[in-house]
């Protein structure tokens, strides 16, 4: 997980800054390539540590080429200028537990097809989640 945070913010330092109208928006329809990183969180039952029996919980996230601007909205005043990275929601994918498609993604170029979203909860690593709808290739 550290590489993850240290790659990101290599990306972060070089990226240059986005105009507002070059600025990808929360809501509507986009495809997003990168590469695959996976992580992990403790989960149940008490979200602490899961060395001490907490579930884990798999984290995929979409490392990308290019940083990404994300634009302001109502919840979110600040225009996200320069993301080098998302972390990936899988909408709707259902997959056997400990064989899922994104564990073969992983280290791969992928694309996938989705909407940006703010991250709200405690499993949100990355300030814009992409709720992907579906893996291009």
């Amino acid at each position: 997980m550290r590489m993850l945070g240290f790659a990101a913010l290599c990306l972060a330092a070089f990226a240059p800054p986005a105009l507002a109208q070059d600025c990808l928006r929360y809501g509507q329809p986009v495809q997003m390539e990168g590469f695959v990183l996976r992580g992990m969180l403790p989960g149940r039952p008490n979200f602490e540590d899961v060395r001490r029996g907490d579930e884990r919980l798999p984290l995929a996230f979409l490392l990308l080429p290019t940083p990404v601007c994300i634009a302001a909205n109502p919840t979110d005043p600040q225009t996200q200028p320069a993301l080098p990275m998302v972390q990936v929601l899988m909408i709707g994918w259902r997959q056997p537990p400990g064989s899922t498609a994104v564990d073969a993604m992983e280290g791969h170029a992928v694309a996938f097809r989705g909407r940006l979203a703010e991250g709200l909860t405690a499993g949100q690593r990355t300030p814009v989640w992409l709720e992907a709808a579906e893996a291009v290739r």
